[in-house]
């Protein structure tokens, strides 16, 4: 059952820390058959959020970025 603790809270829906670590949760849920540990899950996770992290920037970046090619 879910109780308030367990929800994240509209007022808090631009907080990196919390939004974050529901992102991390997630990630392990989702990826939890592959076998591997929760500190191989973490690591393949902050990989491949920098990665995104990195290509929303230079994605914002581009003046032309909303015209397809």
């Amino acid at each position: 059952m879910l109780s308030d603790a367990s929800l994240i809270k509209w007022d808090n829906k631009n907080d990196d820390t919390i939004i974050g670590k529901a992102r991390k949760l997630i990630w392990v849920a989702h990826n939890a058959s592959a076998g591997k540990t929760a500190k191989d899950f973490l690591h393949d996770f902050d990989i491949a959020y920098k990665a995104i992290k990195t290509c929303r920037k230079s994605s914002i970046a581009m003046a032309d970025r909303h015209l397809a090619n």
